[in-house]
């Protein structure tokens, strides 16, 4: 019985979770790398934690909040199964956790 469960245990892959951090304010080249990096994690199988976060004084508007996020959405399209949203009560972040699509095995 405990062969079979070391085997199994072996057998195991331990996922880690992978965190990427956005500013609002952030360059079109670095974002690029940023996303490439993500993009790596994802089809190596990780899922991966992007945080956005907003610096500015007036954390009012979130609009530039919304628009990266949807900059990073546009960016994985394809690449992921789910998504899930989590934003604090001030509006000055935003975490979302990207779950990468499963490899098929012919």
């Amino acid at each position: 019985m405990r062969k079979k469960e070391k085997e199994k245990k072996q057998a195991t892959k331990v996922l880690e979770m992978k965190e990427m951090q956005f500013n609002v304010g952030i360059d079109k080249n670095d974002f690029e790398v940023k996303m490439n990096k993500v993009k790596s994690f994802l089809e190596a199988g990780h899922p991966v934690r992007t945080i956005l976060t907003f610096k500015r004084m007036k954390s009012t508007e979130r609009m530039p909040l919304d628009e990266l996020s949807l900059r990073v959405l546009d960016s994985l399209e394809g690449l992921v199964t789910s998504v899930s949203q989590k934003q604090d009560e001030m509006g000055r972040r935003k975490d979302l956790v990207f779950t990468p699509k499963k490899k098929k095995v012919t």
